[in-house]
């Protein structure tokens, strides 16, 4: 083989066949894009801050000119803090909770900003038909880009509480919802000994 050959080669097993770029390298968070619908099963709840969290974000420019997140916790302080950084002075507030993803089947972290998407949740959350999201799937759907954007959530029966296999990855990833607020990664932030106080 020459020298030539023996180039083209190693240039061409320089990149693994089977590798894929990695969506995130600490976690992965839902965010659909348009024309996708994404089934999933909320395992937060608001009572358990290491699974689920509200808040306010911003978005803040550094010295370089580089745009990055703010997120500050849901109460008048964090509100008046971020209003004097946000580019455009209007904080938005999100929901953060801990889904599994029915159809990728692992765990994930949803932020939601958009209100139609938190009064949907709100109106399965109390109707006692359906009541704690935990106990069923939602199909969340996203149509168009920019200001034409919209979503639906719709809830899929049955009512039955989350699988054993939906339980164990969502304790072995060791999500702590509360790291958003310093900045830090969620996933994995979890230590082993705070496991108990889950609700699921």
């Amino acid at each position: 083989m020459s020298i030539v050959q023996q180039k083209q080669v190693k240039e061409e097993n320089f990149i693994p066949l089977d590798y894929k770029e990695p969506e995130s390298g600490g976690g992965t968070y839902l965010k659909p894009k348009a024309g996708e619908t994404h089934r999933l099963r909320i395992m937060g709840s608001f009572e358990y801050p290491v699974t689920a969290v509200m808040g306010w974000e911003s978005w803040a420019e550094d010295e370089e000119g580089n745009q990055h997140p703010e997120r500050r916790e849901y109460n008048h302080d964090g509100y008046d803090e971020l209003t004097e950084i946000d580019r455009d002075g209007k904080p938005k507030h999100f929901w953060l909770f801990q889904i599994y993803h029915i159809d990728l089947k692992e765990p994930q972290l949803w932020s939601i900003t958009q209100r139609t998407i938190q009064r949907q949740i709100r109106q399965f959350v109390e109707n006692p038909n359906w009541g704690n999201p935990r106990n069923y799937n939602l199909a969340v759907t996203r149509e168009g880009e920019g200001l034409q954007t919209k979503y639906s959530v719709v809830a899929e029966p049955p009512i039955e509480p989350p699988s054993d296999l939906m339980v164990e990855a969502m304790k072995e990833a060791k999500i702590d919802c509360r790291e958003i607020f310093r900045g830090e990664n969620p996933f994995g932030a979890l230590t082993d000994g705070e496991h108990d106080d889950l609700p699921f």
